[in-house]
């Protein structure tokens, strides 16, 4: 539908609809809902979901609207709240490709309330549902070397070196893990690393 459409729907709506009357349908406040949201008035939208789902608190797919709309409004604290909330209305039974972005998004904003714990905990859940993407392992290797935990650190190096194509960007990596050992005195996982470098660049293994 063309702006001007949605424009007028919604004018017509809100001349004639209560939000908070409980005689307002549904399916009227639904609809005046995707209109206010195609309009970008988001504000108005996060206040007529919320009296929605005050009414029906089982519709999943207006809670996970509901914390895109405040995120968009850059309503971020209430955004993470929300987003916990969809992921705890998933269930253990939601589909990865629906919970993982989630996580994603709920660890970003523990990272950004400087709550490192947190973010480490939505992290690890967005790895075990899968291992093999790079950026994962990069943002949970992050976290936990900011943790100070280097031996764990040392480790999520060498998974995430497992994980891309590309050899010296391989051994970049695992040389990153070797100085964490280095620095625990970790010699036989020193050596062993050392050695998957070497397997990588020949006798050119690099300096620590």
């Amino acid at each position: 539908l063309a702006r001007e459409e949605f424009e007028g729907g919604v004018q017509l709506l809100e001349g004639r609809i209560d939000i908070q009357s409980p005689d307002t349908a549904l399916d009227i406040l639904n609809g005046y809902l995707q209109g206010l949201r195609s309009l970008e008035r988001r504000a108005d939208a996060i206040e007529v979901a919320d009296v929605i789902l005050g009414r029906d608190p089982e519709q999943i797919e207006l809670v996970q609207l509901r914390a895109e709309l405040l995120e968009e409004e850059e309503r971020l604290d209430e955004s993470d709240v929300a987003w916990a909330e969809y992921l705890e209305r998933l269930g253990p039974m939601a589909d990865a490709d629906v919970v993982m972005p989630v996580l994603v998004r709920l660890a970003r904003g523990a990272k950004r309330r400087d709550d490192n714990d947190q973010a480490i905990d939505y992290l690890e859940r967005a790895v075990e549902l899968d291992d093999g993407r790079p950026e994962l392992l990069r943002d949970l290797r992050i976290a936990v070397e900011n943790s100070g935990d280097r031996r764990r650190a040392a480790a999520l190096y060498e998974r995430e070196a497992s994980a891309i194509p590309n050899d010296e960007a391989k051994a970049e990596l695992l040389l990153a893990a070797a100085r964490l050992l280095r620095e625990e005195d970790a010699q036989d996982e020193l050596y062993r690393v050392l050695n998957q470098v070497h397997e990588l660049r020949g006798s050119d293994a690099g300096l620590l």
